[in-house]
């Protein structure tokens, strides 16, 4: 399941953070009353899986809608979230990041 705060219906639907295609991304929406922030992205595989970190890759057609700063939360039942497992921030340079966990963490 993907789920998101808000997203541009069309171009920035939610599944295409994850779909591996770099032509596609998810947006926050922007148009008919533009969602403010904290924006955020919900990725819930229904089972526990071992993770180590996560690759951004930012959208390659424009620099609007870049991530600046990220929180990455980590939850067992998605609904307790607790404290971030990793924080930082995206040089605009940067077209894609590898976010590595001090360890890896089994989360859904």
């Amino acid at each position: 399941m993907i789920a998101a705060g808000s997203f541009e219906s069309g171009d920035g639907d939610p599944e295409h953070a994850v779909d591996g295609n770099t032509d596609t991304f998810w947006h926050s929406r922007w148009s008919h009353d533009e969602a403010q922030p904290p924006h955020f992205l919900v990725i819930d595989y229904s089972r526990p899986v071992d993770i180590a970190g996560l690759i951004y890759t930012a959208r390659v057609d424009s620099e609007n809608g870049h991530i600046k700063d990220y929180e990455v939360y980590l939850s067992d039942d998605a609904k307790e979230w607790g404290t971030p497992a990793a924080r930082g921030r995206f040089s605009s340079d940067q077209p894609e990041a590898t976010i590595r966990l001090p360890c890896p963490v089994t989360a859904r």
